[in-house]
């Protein structure tokens, strides 16, 4: 019997060598909101970004994130390109 082996692909670019927090910088502190938001935040928080790879959403996607997340007990962090 023949056995399965699960794949993963990584897409790196050739000769790139990463090097863990050679970038990173120290913690700046939060805004005195965020701050609020986030302590205040007794189940946890979740945080959604797309980053760069979104450029926009169209409404009734954002509409289907937010019926979904409304039900969760996390408070969530959206972030939309505009």
């Amino acid at each position: 019997m023949e056995s399965k082996k699960s794949k993963i692909y990584i897409n790196v670019v050739c000769f790139q060598i990463y090097i863990g927090g050679c970038d990173t910088s120290p913690a700046k502190e939060l805004p005195a909101d965020l701050e609020s938001f986030l302590s205040s935040a007794s189940e946890g928080v979740i945080l959604i970004s797309f980053g760069s790879a979104v450029e926009t959403l169209p409404f009734h996607i954002v509409e289907k994130f937010f019926t979904a997340l409304r039900k969760l007990p996390q408070k969530v962090g959206f972030l939309l390109p505009l």
